[in-house]
């Protein structure tokens, strides 16, 4: 982690332009010359520095670089040295015109030119205006403060980890690549049976493979806990179809499989009053399971397994259940059966690997 330099009594303007400089990254002392702007905020850092803090105060053993741009950010005491507010949602938060700018292209266009539009409000003069950020949420606009204030990504909320998913929109909008790339790091090293569709579905969003194929890894490797959970139940046709493509599910045998995947089309089928049908019941949830029904792998399971389950179900035809239940007990386990259905078996025992 970058460090001040050691300082005397009191740091001199050329200190502490060169601190704004390690700050700001991109911006060089020339052009902080040729800026009245960013000037201003390097004047009004160093009479900060000059007036308000003791050399003691500020010594580099006891306070590094990122721990002071925070406190810069943070500190409600040091909001009057903002040049900038934003205001996300019914937050406001104040920045520096000249650390923003250095860190990106788009806040260079948006706050040094005049394609940069504020929101429509009365502003007195000697105050400054706010921009209106309306598709961030107030937690992850301040991350990503954060972040382009000490070129961390600093530990998130990662109970919350759709928030932090967020900043993958926030890098991709202020063309932050750095900060993409930690934010798919942290999301990859966090993700959990608890939280990976809810991950998968976002990551699928943003179309960032490498996070779909680290979810679907999990899945695979954690079936059985992930095919449980309530979570399992809000997924769409498409994930279902994905997951009846996998041909390893550890430890998940294909009964129990079907019978998740039915009680997931219950979800989606109006409960049936006292004078529907099951054979009703089972047309609709056959409609429904219709465009993966095709995919389950009936052979891995046994004679009783299919008559317990898939039998019972309402979703097969009479005529379907004798063809596949025919080919569970044939001598070839169904290895010649001409049908639509899938003749594929699923691994579900011994040690995964991908």
């Amino acid at each position: 982690m970058a460090s001040r330099p050691k300082c005397g009594s009191m740091l001199t303007f050329s200190s502490c332009l060169l601190l704004l400089n390690k700050c700001v990254g991109n911006v060089v002392a020339e052009s902080v010359e040729a800026n009245g702007d960013t000037l201003h905020t390097v004047r009004a850092l160093y009479t900060f520095i000059r007036n308000g803090i003791s050399a003691s105060e500020i010594s580099v053993e006891e306070e590094p670089i990122d721990d002071f741009m925070l406190e810069l950010l943070n500190n409600p005491k040091l909001k009057h040295l903002a040049d900038v507010q934003f205001l996300v949602g019914k937050q406001i938060f104040s920045a520096h015109k000249a650390i923003l700018a250095g860190r990106s292209v788009i806040f260079n266009q948006m706050l040094y030119s005049s394609t940069g539009t504020t929101i429509s409000i009365d502003v007195p003069p000697n105050r400054i205006p706010f921009y209106e950020v309306n598709d961030l949420q107030p937690e992850t606009f301040q991350l990503m403060l954060e972040f382009l204030y000490t070129k961390q990504l600093l530990p998130p909320n990662t109970t919350n980890i759709l928030q932090v998913l967020d900043l993958v929109y926030a890098g991709y909008k202020y063309v932050l690549p750095s900060l993409i790339n930690k934010t798919l790091t942290v999301v990859g090293k966090n993700i959990r049976p608890s939280n990976v569709i809810e991950v998968l579905d976002r990551a699928t969003e943003m179309d960032q493979k490498t996070l779909m194929d680290k979810c679907w890894t999990l899945i695979r490797r954690d079936a059985v806990t992930i095919i449980s959970s309530k979570q399992f139940l809000r997924f769409d046709i498409t994930f279902m179809k994905k997951l009846l493509y996998q041909d390893n599910l550890l430890g998940m045998s294909e009964a129990y499989l079907f019978n998740r995947v039915v009680e997931w089309a219950k979800q989606r089928v109006p409960r049936p009053d006292l004078s529907a049908t099951s054979e009703t019941y089972g047309v609709e949830l056959r409609r429904v399971l219709e465009p993966v029904i095709y995919d389950f792998r009936f052979l891995s399971m046994t004679g009783e397994e299919f008559a317990s389950g898939p039998c019972e179900s309402g979703v097969l035809t009479k005529d379907e259940q004798l063809e596949i239940l025919l080919s569970i007990n044939s001598k070839d386990n169904g290895k010649n059966w001409k049908t639509k259905f899938s003749t594929l078996t699923r691994g579900k025992n011994g040690v995964y690997s991908d």
